[in-house]
């Protein structure tokens, strides 16, 4: 057995140094070249629609536009000059209130079923034997989600108008299937309803959500509030967020 100069022996362990660390640093770089692309496939993922995506249900108004026009209110209505103030809490209100389920899912028999409303052409409903206090407009972001809708729709009606408010609901659809963009509906919603009225404030409301109690009135306050802070959801838990904490 030969012994290798301790020269020679000092080179042959820096070569082996080297190719050890030359491979330690090629394998981390594609550990980490995969794990880059995983994350660029989520990400992705997440704001591109997929190549094979569920279909979606637009809203078909055309069967209940005939319904429409024949409760619009043709009637003048009195001089508001003439007519009380609504009162601050409506006398007819009782607190919990029975939610409504409509017997078939379909805005032509939600239509009917608030047949008894009248509306006025701009799609507005109030009350015609007091002036009310508040004109309010009801924003919904809205994409795919008849059930909900109807349950709303036939809910809300009754609920406002009990109220004795002058209000007018604004479903804001998004026809695309892409990402559901909330807050764009929102700020088309509000753009698209100041031109056709000058209203008090703004309601921005979820389809699925559905007041239980009459006495939560849609007013129009000094402040912004949050008009659903316990939900039947989270068994009515209020959420109470730190001062020094931030909603994203």
């Amino acid at each position: 057995m030969s012994i290798l100069p301790p020269s020679r022996g000092k080179i042959l362990f820096g070569l082996g140094i080297t190719c050890l660390l030359v491979q330690f640093l090629y394998v981390s770089y594609y550990n980490e070249t995969r794990r880059l692309d995983n994350f660029i496939a989520t990400t992705t993922q997440e704001y591109f629609p997929s190549t094979n995506p569920v279909p979606i249900t637009r809203l078909n108004l055309s069967g209940i536009q005939t319904m429409f026009y024949n409760n619009v209110q043709t009637e003048e209505t009195k001089d508001k000059n003439l007519l009380t103030p609504c009162p601050q809490t409506p006398l007819a209100l009782n607190g919990t209130v029975r939610l409504l389920v409509p017997s078939q899912e379909t805005l032509e028999e939600v239509a009917q079923e608030l047949s008894w409303l009248r509306f006025f052409e701009d799609g507005r409903q109030m009350p015609l034997d007091c002036q009310a206090k508040y004109t309010i407009a009801i924003i919904v972001p809205y994409r795919n989600r008849l059930a909900n809708l109807c349950s709303f729709l036939l809910n809300m009606h009754p609920f406002l108008t009990k109220q004795q408010l002058d209000y007018t609901i604004f479903i804001v659809e998004q026809f695309d299937d892409g990402l559901f963009n909330r807050a764009m509906l929102m700020n088309v919603g509000f753009t698209e309803a100041l031109k056709l009225h000058d209203f008090d404030c703004f309601f921005f409301h979820d389809v699925d959500l559905i007041p239980e109690n009459d006495r939560n009135i849609y007013s129009c306050p000094d402040q912004p509030r949050h008009m659903s802070v316990a939900i039947d959801k989270f068994n009515y838990r209020y959420i109470i967020i730190p001062r020094n904490h931030t909603i994203i």
